[in-house]
């Protein structure tokens, strides 16, 4: 992905955080949201959640973890 905020090793970290989580959309929010600070950037409540149901629906695939994390991060 073309100008990526995050590296393959930060989404693979992620995702292992994810998988060992019972996969309810407001825990995946509240690790996506404090993944997305630790790493220098903001968030939207609203975007989180959404992005947290899409990561659940998917099963964790690396490829939609990918994706809402560029949606997810903004610039503070």
């Amino acid at each position: 992905m073309c100008g990526a905020k995050f590296t393959d090793a930060d989404v693979s970290g992620l995702r292992r955080q994810l998988l060992r989580t019972v996969l309810d959309p407001l825990e995946v929010a509240e690790i996506l949201r404090d993944f997305v600070v630790t790493q220098g950037y903001g968030s939207s409540s609203n975007t989180v959640l959404d992005a947290a149901t899409r990561i659940g629906a998917s099963g964790c695939s690396f490829a939609t973890i990918q994706e809402a994390l560029e949606v997810v991060a903004l610039v503070m």
